[in-house]
């Protein structure tokens, strides 16, 4: 799953002047509390020292990122929305948005790429938009192993007499009297 991310942070220009830097990021993480935990970790690698704040954290409608080959790092990403087609039982059409994000020179060279997704994606698919983006990057992490340590049985601590459930006794009900 992707999250838009959009960052602020206060940088130092050559003229040592204070600068506010406003950026747009997307992130393949899993909920909000990683992705806040991953755009901090990349914040903190990325731009050392700087002050940074986190104003805005959204899931977003991209299923997949893409790039065409040998475009430049400094090309623009282009958001292109692709309509699987297909039938429902009744045999009407039926269109499912698809979006992807292309890093590309060109908004031509991101329809190419898009029409190869949605030829993996559907036999039958239709390119229906493309827009030009303000994302500044992409960043896919690989997540961290979790690793849990569990105890042997042998290592298992015995259950004490004050852990075990106790059988509580009922109060005689009262009674009225006649």
């Amino acid at each position: 799953m992707f999250f838009e991310v959009r960052t602020k942070r206060l940088t130092v220009t050559e003229r040592n002047a204070y600068k506010t830097v406003k950026e747009l990021w997307l992130f393949q993480v899993e909920s909000y509390t990683e992705a806040e935990a991953r755009v901090t970790e990349f914040m903190n690698k990325q731009f050392k020292g700087e002050d940074f704040s986190i104003p805005k954290i959204q899931p977003s409608k991209i299923q997949r990122v893409e790039k065409t080959e040998g475009c430049d790092p400094e090309d623009p990403f282009y958001k292109v929305k692709i309509e699987l087609l297909s039938e429902n039982d009744k045999g009407k059409v039926v269109k499912e948005p698809f979006f992807i994000l292309v890093r590309a020179e060109s908004p031509e060279a991101a329809i190419t790429v898009a029409d190869e997704v949605g030829d993996e994606e559907s036999p039958s698919h239709e390119v229906v938009k493309t827009e030009k983006t303000k994302f500044t990057g992409v960043v896919v992490m690989e997540k961290k192993p979790k690793t849990a340590v569990a105890k042997k049985p042998a290592e298992a601590a015995p259950k004490k007499e004050a852990d075990k459930p106790k059988e509580e006794a009922k109060a005689p009900a009262k009674g009225k009297k006649k």
